[in-house]
């Protein structure tokens, strides 16, 4: 018998600029149940279409896994049936595996002939590849908070069994699902991403410059490449850069807003940037300034005139895309062509490396005016885009912070030697005296 279809996720985009995100089961028809919670836990609440993707993804692995051992879930629930602990402790494995995967199985198949110990090994099936922990963790929290939103949904009105049993029994579900939750999802200070150091920062910065005899790009796009990344310098997010409007800068004071737009009706792109927190106001240089200027004035005046739209950064390939908002995947192509070039940056120049870089430099100039560790917070939560109270800057300033302790320790083991130096010639200075 063929394999059911896979759940799918569907976003759609409304003509009034809001965007809609559906469960489609395997017939091709929403799954009704996924699409109320979505709408009514996630989307009414004003959550980002983003995040409605990755819950009904990780709803979607939920079904999958119910199809594949024969698990009626609605069905289940509304006869106050719920799920055994064997049967969570296998959803777990499950919404830890990939999601192209299934659950990962070590079966090592009998034979009669004997084997070398190599062949015994080669024989051993590998593992689906598993995810994150920190994939792992939220995958199990939407999961539970979906199991609990459809435990008590299916058994709205007459419960077929007493209330306090049925509530007993969701409970032990719960618990048994929250105990799969990564206990430490933190990996390693050392393993954490970190900014670019300032020689890294300089040099590409120089290489994409429009008049680098090194510049990767073709004329025509040196302009606008260069523009990204100077933008990106800023620290700003790349969903931010792709949201930014020309008319989000004021040339006039030098100063770049950052807007949240959502179900923005001019962006008719179905995957719609917007900024992940609060809007805020941001000084720039004269320099950025100036080349903002220049390509709104050039390049983009040129593909972009007769568009209907005010978004900054545009496609400028030829075609039906042209003057149009690039998208998340052309701005990482971009990035993409200068590491295929340079492929010496591969492993560490990302959209989101830009923004660990900005941190350690806003942690530098900090330290260079003064700025109590206090007040140094409050500024980067700011500047950052980050709630009011928010310890990421800790996470994104990590070079930073490495570098301000190694100075520390270093410092500590001078002290240590200095003062070992002075005790060993009081010492010696006793010893000659005593001789004489």
């Amino acid at each position: 018998m063929p394999s059911r279809p896979p759940y799918r996720t569907v976003l759609i985009k409304r003509s009034s600029g809001e965007r809609a995100v559906l469960l489609v089961g395997p017939v091709g028809l929403p799954v009704p149940q996924a699409c109320l919670f979505l709408t009514s836990q996630y989307r009414n609440p004003g959550c980002a279409a983003n995040t409605l993707l990755k819950v009904s993804g990780t709803i979607g692995i939920l079904y999958e896994w119910a199809d594949r051992n024969a698990i009626h879930l609605h069905e289940r629930f509304a006869r106050g049936q719920f799920l055994e602990r064997w049967e969570v402790e296998d959803l777990v494995r499950r919404l830890g595996s990939s999601s192209k995967e299934p659950a990962p199985t070590n079966v090592v198949p009998i034979r009669r002939k004997k084997k070398s110990l190599e062949g015994a090994r080669a024989n051993l099936r590998k593992p689906a590849q598993g995810v994150s922990l920190e994939t792992r963790e939220v995958r199990i929290r939407y999961t539970l908070k979906y199991l609990e939103w459809l435990a008590n949904y299916q058994c709205r009105g007459a419960s077929p069994i007493p209330e306090n049993l049925r509530r007993e029994s969701v409970r032990i579900m719960l618990d048994s699902l929250k105990a799969g939750i990564p206990k430490n999802t933190k990996v390693h200070r050392s393993a954490t991403r970190l900014g670019l150091t300032k020689q890294d920062h300089d040099r590409i910065i120089g290489i994409v410059h429009p008049d680098s005899e090194d510049n990767p790009y073709p004329r025509y796009l040196r302009l606008r490449n260069y523009l990204v990344f100077r933008l990106l310098e800023t620290g700003i997010r790349l969903s931010e850069l792709l949201a930014l409007k020309a008319t989000d800068f004021n040339l006039q004071s030098c100063t770049m807003t950052v807007h949240r737009r959502p179900d923005d009706v001019e962006d008719d792109r179905v995957r719609q940037p917007v900024a992940k927190t609060k809007a805020r106001m941001l000084p720039i240089s004269e320099d950025l300034n100036s080349l903002v200027r220049e390509y709104v004035m050039t390049d983009r005046h040129r593909v972009a005139a007769k568009r209907k739209h005010g978004f900054l950064v545009v496609s400028q390939r030829k075609g039906r895309y042209a003057g149009q908002p690039i998208s998340a995947t052309g701005l990482r192509d971009i990035l993409g062509d200068f590491n295929e070039k340079y492929p010496e940056y591969k492993k560490i120049h990302s959209p989101h490396i830009w923004r660990y870089t900005a941190n350690d430099r806003f942690s530098e100039a900090m330290d260079r005016l003064g700025v109590s560790p206090e007040e140094e917070a409050r500024l980067r939560n700011e500047i950052f885009g980050w709630a009011d109270g928010s310890e990421q800057g800790a996470r994104y300033s990590r070079r930073h912070v490495i570098r301000k302790a190694g100075e520390a320790f270093l410092s500590m083991q001078a002290d240590l030697l200095k003062g070992r130096a002075l005790h060993f010639s009081r010492d010696e200075a006793g010893r000659l005296g005593s001789e004489k």
